[in-house]
């Protein structure tokens, strides 16, 4: 994905794709663990069935976390939220 960043003439689009990396950790993830649990090709799962379901869980926060952490603000972003009378200092 760095061929994408540098092709970016302005660093604007290199924050966007920068800011979209949590998406494929999503992905990735949400691929493992349904390989390692319950819905895997093994006869007995990796990770057992109430443990996939807690792991899910707290790597789904992560993400979470992740992804909220990665968001960029966008002047659209600084429109909307004037709009809705919310002050937000510009970085």
């Amino acid at each position: 994905m760095y061929w994408v960043t540098s092709i970016a003439s302005n660093g604007s689009a290199r924050a966007h794709v920068n800011a979209g990396w949590w998406i494929v950790a999503v992905l990735y993830s949400a691929l493992m663990l349904s390989f390692l649990g319950g819905f895997s090709v093994f006869q007995t799962p990796i990770i057992p069935f109430p443990w996939d379901t807690v792991i899910a869980t707290l790597v789904a926060l992560g993400l979470y976390i992740y992804g909220t952490y990665s968001g960029i603000l966008t002047e659209d972003l600084f429109v909307a939220l004037r709009d809705m009378s919310i002050e937000v200092n510009k970085p």
